[in-house]
């Protein structure tokens, strides 16, 4: 299963839960909750014990390429490639970058015309792929591939380009988020476009995610021994390269205390619930790192769990 194949929305819902289930000790209820915004049953599989395979768990392409593209400012894109055993596609990439370039120029008052099905590029011949299918399915075959390139070479540009911040750089940087109730703080992750001359973050960054994940954000701070001077702003991006700021209706204390108590409700469970792939798309149960773990078994009298308050987080 390629990650392009979920929504940018759902796959950053599972990037979320992985990276907090690697930072955080067993049992956290934030991480059970970061599980259940998920899957209900993959909370149930983590309080178990389950753990999460990771070769079974394919990043977004876009999640992959700025996760590698915040990691190590001295790395190009070249560099990644060949990490990933792709770099024999080098010329299909110098192609596709100028296909795209050509696309934009034609159109440039449509957001990622590369995006629209009517892109006459965005083909890699069959031959050029002869001896790499396995490093290309692990990157998401063709199509996660060339959108991995895009976010590179463009979206990251033009997520850049349309921030209020001179000359942002973007980060990975490591933060905790704290709140009552909770006696050992959640550490993650986080995406920043930080002062190049500081390197503190001016915004963390996420893409257009659920209510719950932009108030946790509107929560964090650093995991270091001085904390930021500031609470950074927090703005989300798209697939078509726009960003709008990543703000909630609902404060953000609020949204905690919500997760806190979805987190310890799934851990008091005494039979395992429903899985959303049952529910709603069978594409979260391909995707899911519990898939080896979760035999989903139509016949099986599920339960399904209680329902999320509120209903569009």
């Amino acid at each position: 299963m390629d990650g392009v194949a979920l929504s940018l929305r759902d796959a950053w819902t599972l990037h979320v839960a992985m990276s907090a289930a690697e930072r955080n000790p067993d049992g956290h209820p934030l991480v059970l909750a970061l599980w259940r915004m998920w899957c209900p049953v993959a909370a149930w599989w983590w309080r178990a014990g389950v753990r999460p395979s990771k070769d079974a768990y394919r990043p977004h392409p876009i999640i992959r390429a700025v996760e590698d593209y915040a990691r190590d400012p001295k790395k190009k894109l070249r560099d990644y490639l060949k990490d990933y055993g792709l770099e024999k596609l080098l010329d299909d990439v110098r192609k596709y970058i100028e296909e795209v370039r050509t696309a934009r120029q034609r159109l440039p008052h449509v957001p990622a015309p590369e995006s629209l099905p009517t892109f006459p590029g965005g083909k890699i011949p069959l031959d050029r792929r002869f001896g790499i299918q396995r490093e290309l399915e692990a990157i998401g075959r063709e199509k996660g591939f060339l959108e991995y390139v895009r976010t590179w070479a463009f979206l990251i540009e033009d997520w850049r380009a349309g921030l209020p911040f001179p000359r942002p750089r973007l980060r990975l940087l490591d933060a905790v988020v704290s709140g009552r109730g909770v006696s050992r703080p959640l550490r993650l992750s986080v995406w920043a476009w930080t002062n190049p001359g500081s390197g503190e973050p001016w915004a963390l960054f996420l893409p257009s995610s659920s209510p719950a994940h932009r108030g946790l954000w509107h929560l964090v701070q650093s995991a270091g021994k001085r904390p930021w001077p500031y609470m950074p702003q927090v703005w989300q991006g798209d697939e078509k390269g726009r960003v709008h700021p990543g703000s909630t209706s609902v404060p953000p204390e609020t949204l905690f205390a919500w997760m806190l108590r979805l987190g310890r409700e799934a851990g008091r469970w005494d039979r395992p619930p429903a899985p959303l792939g049952i529910l709603q798309s069978e594409s979260r149960c391909r995707a899911c790192p519990f898939r080896h773990t979760c035999f989903v078994d139509l016949k099986h009298p599920w339960k399904p769990a209680p329902q999320l308050e509120p209903e569009e987080i």
